[in-house]
């Protein structure tokens, strides 16, 4: 008789057989919050909309928790140009030059194509990293192109899937496509098949203008995503001077995953709250987060009120205790 403790897998460079009853989830699977209510980790996210909606400055808020998080970023742009993203990262999004040298590696007009020299540069990039981040592709077309593929063959499309996409998902890395909407706006331009491609779908909305020196705002409506796990609707305000770009879902502002992290500890000292520095060794301690990742996840708490300070000790609010629930 055949039974799992006495059965061999066969295991080649091609073909893998996987236990599914012995299977358990790792870090890097699907499902896990990798910025909570828009992005889950190891997963393809595509956001499609009409020119000039704003979809580059999401995946540029993106890209900017991914380094306040310390994660590194590969961003491959074939849109916006170095001028344009130094200036919204560093003057916009308020990041400082050697947080983006370290963690941001950004590609302008390259040649990442299907051929072997560009397959192997881009295996090599994605397995020199001691964890995965977060990657991005502005905008889709320009990239397929690059390949010599059609936008509208399903086939081509699923080639630039299969090497781009999941073999990055099955490292563990998040990823984010930009792309254009069609003609009518209810959908990404091209194949059908792009849908199927991806596992998170979101439509992007331009609802009020927005520039240097007034607020305008986005609506982002899911129109996939296979656990769902995020939120139908997400609402994106930004511009103004000083610039500003907020995101929310069910009314309240987006918290980065450390954040999130620090006010379930504060939360796990009970009524009693606890000390900066208890709350700080117990944060680092129990999580990967770092002393500079805790105090930013700190200071942002309570900038919107997540928890108060009583003379020396930190307790969650009211705001912060829902936050939780």
């Amino acid at each position: 008789m055949v039974t799992v403790s006495n059965l061999k897998l066969v295991k080649t460079s091609r073909f893998e057989r996987i236990l599914l009853g012995s299977w358990e989830a790792s870090e890097n699977d699907a499902g896990a919050y990798y910025l909570p209510g828009l992005l889950l980790k190891g997963t393809a996210h595509l956001f499609f909309g009409a020119t000039d909606t704003g979809k580059s400055w999401i995946a540029q808020y993106a890209t900017q928790q991914s380094i306040l998080e310390g994660k590194p970023v590969l961003y491959f742009d074939l849109e916006n140009g170095p001028n344009v993203m130094a200036e919204r990262l560093k003057d916009s999004l308020g990041l400082s030059k050697d947080e983006i040298d370290i963690f941001l590696h950004y590609y302008h007009q390259h040649d990442l194509s299907l051929d072997a020299e560009s397959k192997g540069w881009f295996a090599s990039l994605l397995s020199s990293f001691a964890e995965p981040g977060l990657i991005v592709f502005d905008s889709l077309l320009g990239h397929l192109s690059l390949c010599d593929l059609n936008e509208d063959s399903s086939v081509d499309f699923e080639k630039w899937v299969h090497f781009y996409l999941d073999n990055a998902r099955a490292l563990g890395w998040t990823i984010v496509v930009l792309d254009h909407s069609g003609h009518a706006g209810t959908h990404a331009r091209g194949s059908s098949r792009k849908k199927q491609g991806v596992q998170v779908e979101f439509k992007v909305e331009k609802k009020e203008p927005f520039d240097r020196a007034s607020q305008g705002r986005l609506k982002l409506t899911r129109e996939k995503d296979r656990r769902a796990l995020l939120p139908e609707h997400v609402e994106v305000v930004l511009g103004g001077s000083p610039f500003e770009l907020k995101m929310k879902f069910d009314g309240q502002e987006f918290l980065t995953a450390s954040t999130y992290k620090a006010l379930h500890v504060l939360y796990m000292f009970g009524p009693s709250g606890a000390t900066h520095k208890e709350w700080k060794d117990a944060a680092i301690t129990t999580t990967t987060m770092s002393e500079r990742t805790f105090n930013r996840a700190a200071k942002e708490l309570k900038n919107k009120e997540y928890i108060t300070q009583v003379e020396k000790q930190y307790f969650l609010t009211k705001k912060g205790e829902s936050k939780l629930s």
